[in-house]
C-alpha cells in the first residue's frame, strides 16, 4: 500500500518519538491517517508491535485501524492491540480476571441485562411502583463512570434506594460470574492495585495511542494513564470542539487538561481540512469559535468557494420535515442527485415519525439508521440466554429469561417458587429447578414439576452437546432445535415468525463466519464476548 503524502504537521505527528503527544485533529483532518502511519512509523523504528495499545472508541473503527495497518505492516498488525477500551479491558481480564475474582468465562451483562436485573432486584424489595429501572441504572451508571461508588453519591432523590438495590446489584453480579460494561474497566483499574497483576500490566505495553479523546471518561483516562505511567509515550488524538458526550459521562477536561497533566507533552495541530469546502469551514469556524473553554484553532482548506449554507427556521416540527422531503424532492427530480447521495441528521429518535411520513408523501425512499441492533431482537437474545445459562448454570437472569422460551406453561408463580427455594438453599435458579425436578421444592404440583424437568433434561442435553466439541454455530443449531424454538415459528406462520427465523439462521451464519475466523477451536464463551462488546460499539 503507498503511503498518502503528509503535510507538514501531519508528518511532525507521525514522526515523534518517545514522550507524551497531543494532537489537536479538527475534522476532516486526517487524523486516522496519522494514528496508523504513527503506529507503522513506530514499528519500523524498532518497536515490537505486541508492546502497542490503540484504543478507538468503536468497532468499526478498531477494524477499519487494524485493517490499513495489514496493508501496511502485513501480520505484525495482528501481534498488536487495537481495540475499544471495553474489549481491551475485557481481553486483560481473561488473563488475570482470577485476580479480580472472576474465572475465564465471566460473561457482560448489556443494557438489556442490567435493566431487567434491576426490574427484579426492585421488585423483590417492593420498590417497583417507586421508580424505574432505568432510574436506577442512569444512577450507577453515572457514578462508575466517574470511578465512585453510587452508594456514596447523594442527590436527595431515590438514595435510599440505590443504597438497597446497588449493593444487591453488585451481588448478582458477582454470582452469575458477571460484569458491566463499566465494571470490564473498573476491575481492571482494580488490577493495577494488585501485587502480581499491577507490575506485569504497567510494563506491558511501550507505545499507548488513544483516539477521540475528548470522548473519554475519567475512569479511562485514569487506565490509560497507568498503562503509559512506566514510559510516558502517550499519544492522545482529538478535537474539544467536537466534544458531544459529556452527557453519557465523558470528561471534555481530559483533552483540555492533557498539556497540564504532560506539561512536557508536545502539542501538533492539525488544521487542514480535507473534506470540506471553505465556505462550510467559515460557518463551522464562525460557530464554535464563540466556545470559550477550548483550544484555539481555525480550520482552512485549499478547495475555496463552495454553495452557501441555507438556514431554514420551520414554524414547528411538521413544516420541518415538509420543508426537508421537498427540498430532497427538488434534488432528486432536477439534479443528478440519487436518495442514496442524502442524508438527514436529527437530535432525537423522536423526531424520525413525521420525517417518515412527509418522506412517503414525496414519494422518497428512505432507510432509517440505527434501529434496533440485529443482536438486540428478541429472538436473538433468546438464543443468547440459552448460551449464557449453558456456560454458568448460576446465571439467574439467562435462566428467567428463557425457562418459558418457547411457551412451556412455566409462568411467574413457578419462578417465584423457584427463587424461594434457590434462596433457602444458596443456590441459582438452575439448581432449584433440579430440585424441583426431583419433587424437592415445596408448593409445586406434578405439572410444573413434569414441566421443570424437561426442561432441565434439554439445559443437560444442550451441555453434552458443548462437551463433546460442538462448534458455535452447531451449539446454536442444537438450542434453536431441541428448544422447540424452530418447531414454533414455523407452526406460527406469520411474516413476524418468518423474519424471527430468518434472524436465526442469520445468527447460526454470523457464528460460522466466527468459528472460521481462526484456526484455533473458537468457544461459546468467545462468541458471546463478541457479542456483548458489539454492543457496547
Amino acid at each position: 500500500m503507498d503511503r498518502i503524502p503528509l503535510n507538514a504537521e501531519q508528518r511532525a505527528a507521525v514522526e515523534h518519538r518517545d514522550g507524551p503527544l497531543m494532537v489537536l485533529a479538527g475534522a476532516g483532518t486526517g487524523k486516522t491517517r496519522v494514528l496508523v502511519q504513527r503506529i507503522a512509523q513506530l514499528v519500523e523504528s524498532g518497536t515490537e508491535p505486541w508492546s502497542i495499545l490503540a484504543v478507538t472508541f468503536t468497532n468499526k473503527a478498531a477494524g477499519e485501524m487494524r485493517h490499513r495497518l495489514r496493508e501496511l505492516l502485513g501480520e505484525a498488525a495482528d501481534a498488536m492491540w487495537i481495540g475499544t477500551f471495553h474489549s481491551t479491558c475485557a481481553r486483560l481480564l481473561r488473563r488475570y480476571g482470577n485476580r479480580v475474582g472472576l474465572t475465564k468465562s465471566f460473561v457482560i451483562f448489556d443494557d438489556d441485562d442490567q435493566t431487567k436485573l434491576v426490574e427484579r432486584l426492585l421488585k423483590d424489595a417492593a420498590l417497583d411502583e417507586q421508580v424505574s429501572p432505568r432510574t436506577i441504572l442512569s444512577r450507577i451508571d453515572r457514578a462508575k463512570n466517574q470511578g465512585v461508588d453510587p452508594v456514596s453519591i447523594k442527590v436527595g432523590i431515590y438514595d435510599d434506594v440505590i443504597e438497597r438495590i446497588y449493593p444487591l446489584y453488585q451481588a448478582q453480579l458477582a454470582k452469575e460470574n458477571a460484569v458491566d460494561f463499566n465494571d470490564l474497566l473498573l476491575k481492571v483499574l482494580e488490577l493495577f492495585r494488585d501485587d502480581q497483576a499491577g507490575p506485569a500490566l504497567r510494563m506491558k505495553f511501550r507505545q499507548v495511542l488513544v483516539d477521540e479523546f475528548q470522548d473519554t471518561n475519567l475512569v479511562q483516562y485514569d487506565l490509560v494513564s497507568k498503562f503509559a505511567e512506566a514510559t510516558r509515550n502517550l499519544t492522545v488524538v482529538g478535537d474539544d470542539d467536537q466534544s458531544i458526550y459529556a452527557w453519557r459521562g465523558a470528561e471534555p477536561r481530559n483533552l483540555l487538561d492533557f498539556d497540564r497533566d504532560f506539561p512536557d507533552a508536545k502539542v501538533i495541530k492539525l488544521e487542514q481540512n480535507y473534506r470540506s469546502t471553505q465556505t462550510i469551514l467559515d460557518a463551522a469556524n464562525g460557530i464554535i469559535r464563540k466556545n470559550l473553554d477550548r483550544h484555539e484553532k481555525s480550520l482552512w482548506t485549499d478547495k475555496g468557494g463552495g454553495d452557501p449554507v441555507e438556514i431554514y427556521q420551520a414554524g414547528d416540527e411538521r413544516n420541518e420535515a415538509y420543508f426537508v422531503a421537498q427540498s430532497i424532492r427538488r434534488l432528486l427530480d432536477d439534479s443528478a442527485y440519487s436518495p442514496t447521495d442524502i442524508a438527514i441528521l436529527y437530535r432525537t429518535n423522536a423526531q424520525s415519525r413525521v420525517l417518515e411520513e412527509h418522506m412517503r408523501a414525496a414519494r422518497i425512499p428512505a432507510k432509517i439508521v440505527g434501529a434496533v441492533s440485529f443482536f438486540e431482537r428478541r429472538e436473538v437474545k433468546d438464543v443468547i440466554g440459552y448460551l449464557r445459562l449453558l456456560q454458568n448454570p448460576a446465571a439467574d437472569s439467562a435462566f428467567e429469561r428463557i425457562v418459558n422460551v418457547p411457551a412451556r406453561g412455566l409462568g411467574e408463580t413457578t419462578v417465584d417458587r423457584l427463587r424461594a427455594a434457590a434462596r433457602a438453599n444458596g443456590t441459582g435458579l438452575l439448581d432449584a429447578a433440579r430440585l424441583a425436578a426431583r419433587g424437592d421444592v415445596a408448593g409445586l404440583g406434578p405439572a410444573p414439576r413434569k414441566k421443570l424437568q424437561s426442561f432441565v433434561e434439554l439445559i443437560n442435553g444442550l451441555g453434552d452437546v458443548i462437551a463433546q466439541g460442538a462448534s458455535v454455530a452447531e451449539t446454536i443449531i442444537q438450542v434453536v432445535d431441541r428448544s422447540g424454538l424452530r418447531t414454533k415459528l414455523e407452526s406460527d406462520g406469520s411474516t413476524e415468525a418468518r423474519d424471527r427465523l430468518d434472524n436465526l439462521a442469520e445468527l447460526v451464519s454470523t457464528a460460522s463466519d466466527f468459528d472460521d475466523e481462526s484456526d484455533e477451536a473458537r468457544t461459546v464463551d468467545d462468541f458471546l464476548e463478541r457479542i456483548a462488546l458489539s454492543s457496547a460499539g
